[in-house]
């Protein structure tokens, strides 16, 4: 099966240093793909080069075997972003933003009066609300986000910090919808800092730091080979090991400055 998407050598320069080294990496397609990472590790600035709002500075990127350089309009609304401040208007209601979304889409308005009222209620969102979308919490404007990058039965979703802001009980909500889509063929590549939803759902992980690849792969293949190394397997393990973070200072704090 051809994979969702192929980083082949992807890397982003800046004067200041370089964020993402000759990234190589492979998405399987119908795959919930964790990608991890410490602050300023290239997550983001690897999801904005695959949305295509950061130009590479070399390396090719493939969706489903086309380079995007050469999608067309239908491969692109194969294609669901949610970044990590959804581009929403913030002069419209929750179902006018679902309703732009829908048309862009080419979506005539018996869909989008379906999806958007279907989406709506698996994630939690009133889309007959009459509050403006720059009113809403950010974890409101998180799940209007997603409804929005879902609205054309995108075939990949590429979400950035979708659980950030969200409560426990919306976080659920998303948790569930994302297994269901995979489920049904979909593919979810998404970066998160809230490690045990991600343990929750994801079946691929890989790790960046430094702007470098340090880990990659099936879920339970990693955790099998570090058992087998008598290593601990919670995503936490994983993350903190792999990014040489899991040596902290001792703590003990006290009210009394030193001598």
């Amino acid at each position: 099966m051809i994979p969702a998407i192929e980083l082949s050598g992807l890397t982003k320069s800046w004067p200041s240093g370089t964020a993402v080294n000759h990234l190589d990496l492979t998405v399987p397609t119908g795959c919930i793909f964790g990608f991890l990472g410490p602050n300023g590790a290239g997550k983001t600035t690897t999801i904005r080069m695959i949305s295509r709002l950061t130009e590479p500075t070399s390396g090719s990127i493939r969706i489903f075997g086309k380079s995007v350089d050469n999608l067309t309009a239908e491969d692109r609304q194969a294609v669901g972003v949610l970044f990590s401040e959804p581009a929403l208007h913030d002069l419209m209601t929750a179902g006018e933003n679902a309703s732009w979304f829908g048309r862009l889409s080419g979506l005539n308005e018996r869909s989008i009066n379906q999806r958007m009222a279907r989406l709506g209620r698996w994630l939690g969102v009133d889309t007959a609300d009459s509050k403006l979308a720059g009113d809403f919490s950010s974890g409101m404007r998180k799940k209007l986000g997603l409804l929005c990058a879902m609205m054309a039965h995108p075939k990949l979703l590429i979400l950035d910090e979708p659980f950030e802001s969200v409560d426990p009980a919306g976080t659920r909500r998303i948790r569930r919808l994302l297994t269901s889509y995979a489920q049904a063929g979909g593919t979810v590549f998404l970066s998160s800092h809230v490690l045990s939803q991600l343990e929750a759902v994801m079946t691929h992980l890989a790790i960046i730091h430094h702007g470098e690849l340090v880990l990659s792969g099936e879920i339970g293949t990693i955790r099998s080979e570090l058992q087998s190394l008598q290593q601990k397997t919670d995503l936490e393990s994983i993350f903190l090991s792999s990014t040489d973070m899991d040596d902290e200072p001792d703590i003990e704090f006290t009210w009394e400055d030193p001598a």
